[in-house]
């Protein structure tokens, strides 16, 4: 156990009033800029705007929510045709709002299919991303140059995974329940065909929605498991052919490739697998609806640059 987290549950044993604040944050960021520029040319600009944060910690409950609404990736070669590497087109970019609760499903509350220990909440819009591989080689070439600062982030990326999967191992083997509730706009991926090419293709990974609720299942000898049913679709997935105008950075042409594409999951997780191992730990269902893949020439493509 941390040192925080010995503090955390030493404070709240003196409270005892569910209303009592223990800890209370609250953050936010307006807008920031960051500009990558050598001495021969301006390189890129980043904007991240109207970023709030905030967590509050009573003696039975945690909750903490994020959002953001705007992160723009701008290229600033005056030459290229592709100024705009990432943009936002809904109103938000993703938020997130995670409340955790303390012996909810102990005790006579396992039984109840109405409680749980953590909801989540996540929803993303759904970014407009051009991947330009010259521009990439660039900025990694400028990010090679700081290679301690390069390291540290590598460093610290690393050690925030490990403990998201610490977290994800404990919650699996302590059957926690979790209440979720995601929707997930994937980004719009632009490839052109070259920088400097009004054509190429655009890639869109679907929405994907994943809901969840708990239920009971009886089992021999008269008992009951409580068991988790995730609801996963993946729909509109989808890829086309392009012509972008360089004005408005959108695209004025459209030929599909691949017709969107829908797929759904069913997932049944047995949260009390060690105590009822005869009911598999996890069982999947899948169903995915007909596509179709068309594949051809077309003089309109043929003829852009």
């Amino acid at each position: 156990m941390s040192r925080f987290e010995a503090t955390r549950k030493a404070v709240a044993k003196k409270h005892h009033d569910s209303k009592d604040v223990l800890l209370e944050f609250n953050a936010h960021l307006q807008r920031l800029t960051v500009q990558l520029s050598t001495e021969r040319k301006n390189i890129l600009r980043l904007v991240l705007g109207k970023l709030d944060v905030s967590f509050e910690q009573r003696p039975k409950k945690s909750s903490m929510s994020m959002e953001l609404t705007e992160f723009d990736l701008i290229n600033l070669d005056p030459s290229g045709f592709y100024t705009k590497i990432i943009s936002q087109e809904l109103d938000k970019v993703i938020y997130v709002q995670c409340k955790m609760y303390e012996g909810m499903t102990a005790g006579p509350g396992y039984h109840d299919v109405t409680k749980y220990d953590m909801k989540l909440k996540v929803e993303t819009g759904s970014p407009r991303i051009v991947y330009l591989n010259p521009f990439l080689e660039e900025v990694m070439g400028f990010v090679d140059k700081f290679q301690a600062a390069k390291d540290a982030v590598v460093e610290a990326s690393s050690a925030a995974a490990e403990m998201a999967k610490e977290g994800v191992e404990q919650a699996y083997s302590t059957g926690t329940r979790a209440l979720i509730d995601i929707e997930f706009r994937s980004p719009h991926i632009i490839i052109p065909r070259n920088a400097q090419s009004s054509t190429g293709f655009v890639a869109y990974l679907g929405h994907l929605s994943v809901k969840n609720a708990f239920k009971e299942m009886g089992v021999d000898g008269g008992h009951t498991v409580i068991i988790d049913d995730i609801q996963t679709i993946l729909q509109d997935m989808k890829m086309s052919r392009i012509i972008m105008d360089k004005e408005a950075q959108k695209p004025i042409a459209e030929c599909s490739i691949l017709d969107p594409v829908t797929l759904r999951l069913n997932i049944l997780r047995n949260l009390g697998v060690v105590a009822f191992p005869e009911i598999p730990a996890i069982q999947i269902k899948g169903e995915m609806a007909s596509t179709s893949v068309s594949i051809y020439t077309n003089l309109l493509f043929a003829q852009s640059p």
